[in-house]
């Protein structure tokens, strides 16, 4: 069983054209003239090959808004279903061209839909098994399917407990909210990832370069403190695996308990491409190294600092220290 208490916590804490002829007008029958035999010295016409499409910016299924996944969302979940997006912007998913919602029903059903193009996705997301059950009093189903090279997977809960407390079987409900979402894929149109440039950050050993540029025992006013954060309210799992692989995403932190001070940041590499989409009403703000800096309300609280160079992002948020100053030792340390 692929399901744990930590992936309920991340939880709960992507077109097929058709192409006619038109226009086509009778004429009378002519005789082909006579072709000659080619010659043995004539040169074959050279292959073009295709050119993969490069995208400056991501485009997100359900033309990026979660309401357009089911036609009625309520038929599945239940009575006034808070529909909300996860992972706002910026973030690691939506630069892969993913979408990832939650509808929560004051009575009913939960559910939870991640959508991608499946050209983003690695092996380890696509061999993902439809499974269902409980771990004690946490129960979690999913169920996926690929349309219209779109790979969409439906999270829920159990609505039956079984004899095995390891397996129940997928919800009738769930089923039809896949194949609902599955038929309406191809009205919006094609998903699709950033395509990545040469001047995305390489996230690969982006904390340790970033450490290096920040005096890390005064900001946190203790030289006793762990790399990490000291909560659990991160998802986990395959897509959380995801953006780390596919280095559209990385988080950096450190934490002293000593001083109950910490210092944390994410870091979203090709990002930048979007900024206005989710700053147009932020406070500016003024950044070493950056072309645009804001201050934005942090979804677990207070305020965060967003910076980018143009096609870059950083966010920082949970400290004390100068949020500003911090963001430029981001560019200093992976600008170079």
């Amino acid at each position: 069983m692929g399901f744990t208490k930590a992936t309920l916590s991340g939880i709960v804490g992507l077109i097929l054209g058709a192409a006619s002829l038109v226009g086509c007008t009778a004429e009378a029958a002519v005789t082909p003239a006579p072709t000659s035999a080619p010659s043995d010295s004539a040169a074959p016409a050279p292959t073009r090959m295709p050119t993969a499409t490069a995208y400056a910016e991501p485009l997100q299924a359900f033309g990026g808004d979660c309401s357009n996944v089911f036609a009625d969302v309520a038929h599945f979940t239940g009575t006034d279903t808070n529909i909300r997006e996860m992972f706002v912007a910026p973030n690691g998913r939506a630069t892969l061209g993913g979408l990832i919602c939650s509808y929560w029903p004051t009575d009913g059903n939960w559910l939870y839909a991640e959508v991608f193009p499946v050209s983003s996705l690695t092996a380890d997301v696509l061999q993902l098994r439809d499974e269902c059950g409980w771990g004690g009093d946490y129960g979690l189903c999913r169920a996926s399917t690929i349309s219209a090279g779109v790979w969409i997977s439906l999270t829920a809960e159990p609505s039956v407990r079984t004899d095995d407390p390891t397996t129940a079987p997928i919800p009738d409900w769930l089923t039809e909210a896949l194949d609902d979402a599955a038929s309406r894929v191809s009205t919006w149109a094609e998903p699709h990832a950033a395509t990545r440039t040469a001047a995305w950050w390489n996230i690969a050993d982006a904390c340790t370069q970033i450490a290096s540029q920040l005096d890390i025992p005064a900001i946190l006013m203790s030289s006793d403190y762990i790399e990490g954060y000291p909560t659990d309210a991160f998802s986990t799992g395959a897509i959380a695996d995801l953006v780390e692989e596919q280095g559209t995403e990385e988080w950096c932190a450190w934490y002293s308990y000593e001083s109950g001070r910490g210092i944390y940041l994410e870091l979203f590499p090709g990002a930048g491409s979007t900024w206005s989409s989710y700053t147009s009403d932020a406070i500016l703000l003024e950044v070493e190294g950056a072309s645009s800096a804001a201050q934005v309300p942090n979804f677990m609280g207070g305020e965060a600092t967003l910076a980018t160079d143009g096609t870059n992002v950083v966010a920082v948020s949970h400290t004390d220290a100068d949020h500003a100053m911090i963001a430029a030792a981001v560019f200093t340390a992976l600008g170079r």
